[in-house]
C-alpha cells in the first residue's frame, strides 16, 4: 500500500511539472492566436455623426449631422443635414437635409481612420467630398475626427483648405 501511494504521488508530481512547464508555451501560443488585425472589416454597420463648423474667414458657423453606413470593406453610405449661417460671400443661411452620402474609408492598424465621405449636395450647391482624420475608440464604438480637407466635386483633387470642423459618431 505504501508503495502504492509513493507511486501515485510520484506520478501527480511528474504530471504537474510537465503541465506547468507546457503552461507558458501553451498561453503564448493561444495569445498569439486571439490578436486581432485592424483594418477595414473592423468597422461595419450604423454610426450617427454630429459636427460643428466655424469658419472665421466667411463668418460660416452651423452644425451637422447624419448616419454613416460602414461595410466593413472600405465603403461607407448614409445621409448628411446641416444648418449654417455666414456672411453674403459664403451665401448666408445654408440648409441641406438628408443629402445622400457614398465614399471610402481607410482603416489603420493603431485605429486611426481617414474618411471621405461624398455629400451629394443639389443645386445651388455642389457635390463635394470632406476628408476626415480621426480615430476609434476601443471596440469601435465611437469615432472622434477633424476635417482635414474637402474637394468640389467629389471627384476633384483637395483645393481647399477647410474652415474648423469636428466631429463624433457613435455606434447606433
Amino acid at each position: 500500500m505504501r508503495k502504492l501511494t509513493i507511486l501515485v504521488l510520484a506520478l501527480i508530481g511528474a504530471t504537474a511539472i510537465v503541465g506547468w512547464r507546457a503552461a507558458p508555451a501553451a498561453m503564448a501560443g493561444h495569445a498569439k492566436a486571439s490578436v486581432t488585425m485592424i483594418n477595414n472589416s473592423s468597422v461595419h454597420g450604423s454610426y450617427a455623426f454630429s459636427e460643428t463648423i466655424h469658419d472665421p474667414i466667411t463668418g460660416q458657423e452651423g452644425n451637422a449631422a447624419g448616419t454613416i453606413v460602414f461595410d466593413g470593406n472600405g465603403g461607407l453610405t448614409g445621409f448628411y443635414s446641416q444648418n449654417s449661417r455666414c456672411n453674403a460671400t459664403c451665401g448666408g443661411q445654408q440648409q441641406v437635409t438628408r443629402a445622400p452620402i457614398t465614399g471610402t474609408y481607410l482603416i489603420y492598424a493603431d485605429g486611426s481612420a481617414t474618411l471621405q465621405p461624398c455629400i451629394q449636395l443639389s443645386l445651388p450647391f455642389v457635390p463635394t467630398r470632406a476628408i476626415w482624420e480621426g480615430a476609434f475608440s476601443t471596440f469601435f464604438l465611437h469615432f472622434r475626427y477633424i476635417q482635414t480637407n474637402i474637394a468640389t466635386p467629389c471627384d476633384a483633387p483637395p483645393t481647399q483648405t477647410p474652415n474648423v470642423t469636428s466631429g463624433t459618431a457613435d455606434k447606433v
